[in-house]
């Protein structure tokens, strides 16, 4: 779900959403060894197995 001006498949539309919309620093929690998403820039990449 997304506000009518996002185009949910258009992944920069998604991306700007995401980060202009996020709340304050104080209440975002970074979580180390998780595997996420291309769109976490803070994301550390996979190491192949």
């Amino acid at each position: 779900m997304v506000d009518d001006d996002v185009d949910p498949s258009n992944m920069d539309d998604v991306e700007w959403a995401t980060w202009t919309r996020m709340g304050r620093a104080e209440k975002v929690h970074l979580f180390s060894n998780f595997v996420t998403w291309e769109i976490d820039r803070a994301a550390l990449p996979i190491k192949p197995h």
